[in-house]
């Protein structure tokens, strides 16, 4: 009895330590990597915990699948978890979780920023360029040993601004008019696409902070005579940008507003 003790203690210290929150276990196995089942959703939030030893800190992995041309953000806050950011404050040693877009190697692609200007809550954003499954992982601190209430929440949204119709045919002009509601200067891209959902130009879109920039779309060649609907991928954080369309009929002098709308959160 002794001896089967003894080897199961061995097998059992082989095992790598992983955190014990409900997201480790199941039938389809944990998050620690690639093969994590485990997805985000856009609109729902997801609360974890970091419980782990030094030697081998706590890796939460999450999928996110992603349409090309459109922009996402992941957003994480901690009630008990600091996160280390990129030019914010000087985390201790082992004491500073890490959120990253990661490739499924692990390979670091992205490095978050201050959602708002707040360092508590790092924030990635990005532009897919593919319809894709992309990676998510959020680590502990090594040289700490972390427990069950080193908690955080994680919560996915897709960011992208969407047109159903714009028109420069017949006598109609189409402007858009976007809004920025933060205080920094927000960069993208308005992809403009025919009934069919094909492309059919990518214009490049800068609008400072609380302010605002008008796109008269006819002045675009491959837009002359063209109509469809229209999308917008940017870096700002969610609700960043508003706006709209007005169509002008100049015989008339009608205008035909259409506002942009948002995903689903």
């Amino acid at each position: 009895m002794r001896h089967a003790l003894a080897v199961c203690t061995l097998v059992l210290a082989a095992v790598p330590v992983r955190g014990n929150d409900k997201w480790e276990f199941g039938i389809a196995g944990g998050d620690d990597d690639s093969n994590t089942v485990n997805a985000l959703a856009p609109g729902r939030s997801q609360a974890h915990d970091l419980e782990g030893v030094s030697t081998t800190p706590d890796d939460d992995w999450f999928r996110v699948r992603v349409r090309a041309r459109q922009s996402y953000e992941v957003r994480a806050s901690g009630s008990t978890v600091v996160f280390a950011i990129p030019g914010g404050a000087i985390c201790q040693a082992g004491f500073c979780a890490s959120l990253a877009r990661v490739d499924e190697t692990g390979a670091i692609l992205q490095l978050p920023v201050a959602s708002e200007g707040e360092s508590r809550i790092p924030a990635v954003r990005w532009t897919a360029s593919a319809n894709a499954t992309e990676f998510v992982r959020v680590r502990g601190g090594g040289g700490s040993t972390w427990g069950p209430n080193d908690e955080y929440t994680i919560e996915l949204s897709n960011t992208t601004l969407f047109l159903p119709r714009f028109n420069n045919a017949a006598t109609q002009t189409t402007v858009l008019i976007v809004q920025n509601t933060t205080a920094t200067t927000v960069t993208g891209a308005v992809d403009f696409w025919n009934a069919a959902g094909t492309l059919l130009h990518s214009e490049p879109l800068s609008v400072p902070a609380h302010g605002l920039t008008a796109l008269a779309t006819s002045s675009l060649s491959a837009l002359a005579g063209q109509s469809g609907s229209a999308s917008i991928a940017h870096n700002g954080p969610y609700g960043a940008l508003v706006g709209k369309a007005a169509a002008l009929e100049p015989s008339t002098g009608f205008t035909f507003d259409t506002a942009f709308t948002t995903a689903q959160r």
